[in-house]
């Protein structure tokens, strides 16, 4: 297995003649030198059959893999039913974009937005339909799971009734609860009450459709998810709670997940906001899952169908359908696009992302879906990656063989991609903890510098990454790197380049009238104390 280096296209931002369409991105970055290309996308359909006809053939006649960094429009962690619809959406059309051009993976950031309760009407509904991860109402799983069912009656009855019964039903519930409590000589508020829970248990055990549907919270949704997962014992939840050791879930207690939820949002603080990136962690790779069985499901079945359907020649169909069947889907560390929320996004943290994934694969039951690490990205969620990477390798230790590419550039928290230096030995200890933890290993992994702007985005990084990408198949650690990693020659190749040049001019020796011709100008001295013998043994040590 190796390592391959590649470039991105970067996105069209600014305006850049030379970034207006995917072929010309592709123009552009070929002549940079990697042997790979990730093809950024502007939007999820940015690239179609005949562009990517183009792309395919420009991609063979130069001997380049081609690669797509799908829509950074894609919600996967979000329990909305719009945000869930839009997610699955855009990843189907950024699937295609990658199928057309032959693409060997496409990558998706592993969420777009921070913690819900942090969201505003800026740009989400006041209010929303909720669905689980497979994007059905909530409603599927309170008639799934009895004990879900029962919890969410006992604590969320009052919130949710109103608009779960009709009208009819709750004016049907107030005089009866008012003739029994005067029969029976009971409080017509709790008798009310009991009756109201007694109806809602009925309708959500049978499954019935809600008088309202889009009545939801999106943190409600949150903790009904994450105590389905605790009722199930469900695998993402166990095994991300593996990476949180500190929280020690007790799995007997229905209120364990509601009650630590309310107290981290009370207490604050660092264990609070532990809390919560442990809680919205989990359910942000319950609905990644959810996403990730419904697309691998689609592209094995529907997108096949769809290929064969296409107005193009059976062999065109052949490629395209060999190219669905092969690409890999990566799952990419998301960064914080305003420094106010870094850290606070739902599903971010490369040990949640690396557990996901692998219980995804286990659960799925596939070698399809994979992680792709970015530096600079856990640099802008405001931790230093070489601490986190460090502890990510303690909690897994085999992490590596689960990152199909990294993004390789400096972890730079101002997400500014700017060029790699040659001899750069703090990004190469942070390559070298992942190949410790078995990176490129037992797959080839791409190692991709995401271009930034300037009039010369890429500089001497292809060079740089290539040198390390060397280095890294050797095992080098980082104390042992040689000088040719830093650009230099060794010390007997720069001695001899010393010694040919300063007798470069020997052949004009006797036309010259300066000394300095064989001796050079620091042994001038030496000549003019009758020490030019002793000067020559002395000078190279």
């Amino acid at each position: 297995m190796a390592f391959v280096v590649g470039v991105t296209s970067g996105l069209n931002i600014g305006g850049a003649p030379e970034m207006a369409t995917a072929v010309r991105k592709l123009g552009y970055a070929l002549m940079k030198g990697a042997n790979v290309i990730e093809v950024a996308l502007d939007s999820p359909h940015d690239i179609d059959y005949n562009l990517g006809l183009q792309m395919r053939y420009i991609a063979e006649k130069m001997g380049l893999t081609l690669t797509v960094h799908g829509s950074l429009t894609v919600p996967m962690t979000e329990g909305e039913a719009e945000q869930w619809g839009r997610a699955d959406d855009h990843l189907k059309k950024s699937i295609w974009s990658a199928i057309f051009c032959g693409a060997k993976y496409v990558n998706f950031h592993s969420c777009l937005y921070y913690w819900p309760e942090l969201l505003t009407s800026g740009e989400m509904k006041y209010r929303a339909t909720m669905v689980d991860e497979k994007g059905k109402h909530i409603s599927e799983k309170l008639k799934e799971n009895e004990k879900l069912r029962n919890w969410f009656v006992e604590r969320l009855w009052d919130e949710y009734y109103n608009y779960i019964l009709k009208e009819t039903e709750i004016d049907e519930i107030k005089r009866g609860a008012a003739a029994k409590a005067e029969k029976e000589n009971a409080e017509w508020r709790k008798t009310l009450e009991d009756m109201i829970k007694k109806k809602l248990q009925e309708k959500l055990a049978k499954g019935d459709e809600w008088a309202h549907f889009e009545v939801g919270n999106w943190v409600d949704v949150y903790i009904l998810m994450a105590n389905y997962m605790l009722f199930t014992r469900d695998r993402l939840l166990e095994s991300i709670a593996g990476a949180y050791p500190e929280f020690k879930i007790r799995w007997n207690d229905k209120n364990w997940m509601h009650d630590k939820f309310t107290e981290a949002k009370k207490s604050g603080g660092k264990e609070g906001k532990n809390f919560k990136e442990f809680f919205y962690g989990v359910v942000g790779a319950k609905y990644l899952e959810g996403h990730m069985g419904a697309i691998l499901e689609w592209m094995s079945g529907e997108l096949i169908s769809d290929i064969k359907k296409l107005p193009i020649s059976d062999e065109e169909k052949g490629k395209l359908i060999s190219t669905a069947k092969k690409l890999q889907i990566c799952i990419e560390i998301p960064d914080a696009r305003d420094a106010a929320h870094a850290g606070l996004y739902t599903l971010w943290r490369p040990k949640q992302v690396i557990l996901a994934v692998k219980t995804i694969r286990e659960k799925l039951k596939t070698d399809r879906v994979w992680a792709l690490i970015d530096f600079e990205h856990i640099a802008t969620q405001g931790i230093d990656p070489s601490f986190e990477l460090t502890d990510l390798i303690k909690i897994i230790p085999n992490a590596g063989e689960y990152v199909y590419a990294v993004h390789s550039n400096y972890p730079n928290p101002t997400h500014v991609h700017v060029p790699l230096e040659i001899g750069d030995t703090v990004l190469y200890s942070l390559f070298f903890t992942l190949r410790k933890a078995g990176l490129g290993k037992k797959n080839n992994c791409y190692l991709i510098f995401e271009r930034g702007g300037g009039d010369d985005p890429f500089k001497r990084s292809v060079i740089a990454l290539r040198l390390i990408a060397d280095q890294l198949e050797k095992d080098t650690p980082v104390d042992k790197l040689p000088f040719e990693f830093f650009g230099m020659a060794k010390p007997e190749e720069m001695q001899q380049m010393v010694a040919i040049r300063e007798h470069a001019l020997d052949p004009l020796k006797g036309l010259l009238t300066v000394p300095e011709e064989e001796h050079g100008f620091f042994g001038r001295a030496a000549i003019e104390k009758g020490k030019a013998e002793e000067w020559k043994k002395e000078k190279y040590k």
